[in-house]
């Protein structure tokens, strides 16, 4: 067992703490992002927990007390096992004050999303279903602390929420660009959502520091949130991962 399964063991324990570790010898931090998102979202929707049976916590952040290079894929563009258990349980991980080896630092593209239109990159049958979004501390723009998030939501949320809205979606409806919170105001949203059913991203940390996203587009959704409608932010790194 890795200090960090033992730390991890103490934040299943307790939820709303953080948690100080080491991971890959460096002094880390972890927390969750949402603790306890199944009981919510089976008490705002008041449906059978059985429709909610993934995530009883919802997304862990990791963060690095000094900047931190991780080698996250290989030259195939493998993730390593460790990652994708993680991301089995607790949805999409976070890491922050991270960055990429100089190697694999520009791979991939840059995307820019529409404001709360919530999608997955890849379908399930694809070869590579994960997505890892970076923030390069190295890049002149992203260097530069972000005004746009990103948002987090799991499949099983997506579906709860549109069939209260009368949409009647089933178990094999394909979820793509459902626009689950088109029209919702940022103030509601910050009040109401974030935070307790939809994780945040916010790229917002100090200038020059580097942040990592993983997340499998076979359980989650994620989109684009300005905080400021006028000003939607520079692009974040994107790549597909096996």
């Amino acid at each position: 067992m890795t200090i960090l399964s033992k730390a991890l063991n103490q934040l299943r324990q307790q939820p709303k703490e953080s948690i100080p570790a080491c991971w890959n010898q460096r002094a880390v931090t972890i927390q969750l992002g949402i603790p306890h998102y199944k009981d919510n979202l089976q008490q705002h929707y008041q449906v059978p927990a059985s429709n909610f049976t993934r995530f009883r916590h919802f997304g862990l952040i990791i963060e690095f007390g000094q900047a931190t290079e991780l080698a996250l894929h290989d030259e195939d563009m493998r993730l390593p096992a460790e990652a994708r258990v993680l991301m089995e349980e607790f949805g999409p991980i976070l890491l922050r004050n991270v960055s990429l080896p100089e190697a694999i630092e520009t791979v991939g593209h840059r995307n820019h999303l529409p404001h709360l239109n919530f999608h997955r990159n890849r379908n399930p049958h694809e070869r590579a279903p994960y997505s890892l979004l970076y923030r390069s501390p190295f890049d002149d723009t992203q260097g530069q602390p972000g005004t746009a998030s990103t948002l987090f939501v799991s499949n099983q949320h997506a579906r709860a929420e549109l069939n209260a809205k009368g949409q009647g979606i089933m178990p094999s409806t394909d979820l793509s660009h459902c626009y689950l919170y088109k029209d919702v105001q940022n103030a509601t949203l910050v009040k109401d959502f974030l935070g307790t059913r939809i994780l945040e991203q916010p790229w917002n940390l100090a200038e020059g520091t580097g942040e990592i996203c993983l997340k499998d587009n076979r359980q989650l959704m994620h989109a684009s949130y300005f905080h400021n409608a006028s000003h939607k932010g520079y692009q974040i790194g994107e790549r597909y991962l096996a």
